[in-house]
């Protein structure tokens, strides 16, 4: 194949353009690298993965058809088929458990825990309060899951409408598109949701404090900040009244030392709610085998 050949030439170009750098006095040292240099050690071997796919399961209409989700969560996620993975993951969510998925990239982790939380809000309606903490490593991560929850809003406000003009979309961020929405239908997400990161500017922080959206999108190291501040002793108080989710996305970045700054964190939320919260955790990375009751 064409592919193989290229890759040929660019190794043998980058290993003659490190053999360039070697200047080596002693013959027996300098006979130990060529070797090297030759045999490939230097260079490891093609890495070839296959992408197998995920399992099928139940659809979000079947789990609607059941009674187990709310109807208006198939207008937020759309009507598709979920893996089977998924489909595990909220039945234990909406069962009140919690849970950790440990799967591949692309297999749709977030959507557990944003199903779960989105569902109970659904259930119980729309309150003032924060009910949920979602966890990220980067504030990169919390610009991109910010704007996946806002194409679920305009996925929502769609659904009440025939249809769309294209005037709504033309160049226009999801945040104006949601705007331009708001003005054709009298409905509304129910689900309100922010950043709190700590680079916001005090306009955005003082409406999410007046607000007490459902969701928070926050960073470990700003949760610790939450949980000590005086400035924000309100998001303390909100979060002993109404707190009942609690997630960490990339559970495999949290080792080490940072790992048990992060344990240390949860027990101290905990005792600040002062009753069990639903735990969830995310990660492409962390190896799984076997029942959670084996481990």
């Amino acid at each position: 194949m064409q592919a193989f050949k290229i890759h040929k030439a660019i190794v043998d170009e980058y290993r003659d353009y490190l053999n360039s750098f070697t200047n080596i006095s002693d013959p027996r040292i300098l006979e130990k690298v060529q070797k090297a240099f030759n045999e490939g050690l230097f260079l490891p071997d093609p890495l070839l993965q296959f992408n197998p796919s995920f399992e099928l399961g139940e659809s979000l209409q079947e789990l609607e058809t059941e009674g187990l989700i709310h109807g208006d969560l198939t207008k937020i996620f759309g009507a598709y088929n979920l893996y089977y993975h998924q489909v595990e993951a909220v039945r234990k969510g909406i069962d009140g458990k919690g849970f950790i998925v440990t799967s591949g990239t692309g297999s749709g982790k977030s959507l557990t825990y944003l199903a779960t939380i989105f569902n109970r809000i659904l259930q119980t309606g729309h309150s003032k309060g924060v009910k949920a903490i979602i966890v990220y490593p980067m504030n990169a991560l919390i610009n991109s899951q910010e704007e996946e929850i806002r194409k679920y809003e305009i996925n929502y406000l769609k659904s009440f409408l025939p249809s769309v003009p294209q005037s709504v979309y033309a160049d226009k961020s999801p945040e104006e598109v949601i705007v331009s929405l708001q003005t054709l239908t009298q409905k509304r997400f129910p689900i309100t949701y922010a950043k709190y990161t700590g680079q916001e500017k005090e306009e955005r922080r003082e409406k999410v404090r007046e607000t007490e959206p459902s969701i928070i999108l926050t960073n470990y190291m700003m949760l610790e900040l939450i949980m000590t501040r005086n400035g924000e002793r309100w998001l303390r108080d909100s979060m002993r009244k109404h707190l009942e989710y609690l997630v960490f996305d990339e559970l495999h970045t949290y080792r080490g030392r940072q790992g048990s700054d992060v344990s240390m964190l949860i027990r101290r939320v905990g005792q600040l709610v002062g009753r069990p919260l639903i735990t969830i955790g995310t990660s492409a990375t962390l190896a799984s085998e076997g029942a959670p009751v084996e481990k």
